[in-house]
């Protein structure tokens, strides 16, 4: 949407028509999207109702296909971000958290056990250093992106985080939940 305009820019359909698609496919509802501005795919998280988990897929030109190597979660994947910086992907899934090679699709690093709630939201700082997690239980820390240690805990939510979003024009962490 041009906000200036009031006017739809561009439409992607992430799923094909649903006449084309099958019953399985029909059951998938779309969580959110990331791009990937270097190879110009889009990322998006897919939960599958039947299944009742959450699978990657990358949208292309002909149709979105899974994402093959990005099954190594234990538990399905709960955010998927874009790091522009240095073409890698972080995934988080209840409390651990991986960074993956946008190029190649393998495991640079998987940061275990990174806090004692799930992981509900997640964003990345400007600069694309650190990133931000929230919990279930309202904990928001930012932690470095090379190393996964914590470098600023904030003050916590009463419950669950659902939102997380870094301000760049005023150089905030904006946080909702509960």
């Amino acid at each position: 949407w041009d906000v200036r305009m009031n006017q739809c820019l561009q439409t992607t359909y992430l799923l094909p028509n649903t006449a084309q698609m099958s019953e399985a496919e029909q059951n998938m509802r779309v969580l959110d999207y990331t791009v990937d501005t270097k190879r110009g795919h889009i990322i998006h998280r897919v939960y599958l109702k039947d299944l009742r988990r959450c699978r990657l897929y990358v949208h292309t030109e002909e149709s979105p296909a899974p994402v093959g190597s990005l099954k190594a979660h234990r538990d399905g994947v709960q955010v998927c971000l874009y790091n522009p910086q240095n073409q890698t992907f972080m995934t988080a899934t209840a409390s651990d958290v991986k960074q993956w090679d946008a190029a190649t699709g393998q495991v640079m690093r998987n940061y275990a056990a990174v806090s004692d709630s799930a992981i509900s939201a997640m964003c990345l700082d400007r600069r694309a250093r650190r990133f931000v997690i929230g919990t279930h239980s309202g904990e928001v820390t930012a932690r470095d992106y090379a190393l996964g240690s914590v470098e600023v805990v904030f003050c916590p939510h009463k419950s669950e985080v659902t939102f997380l979003h870094y301000l760049p024009s005023h150089s905030v962490i904006v946080s909702a939940g509960w």
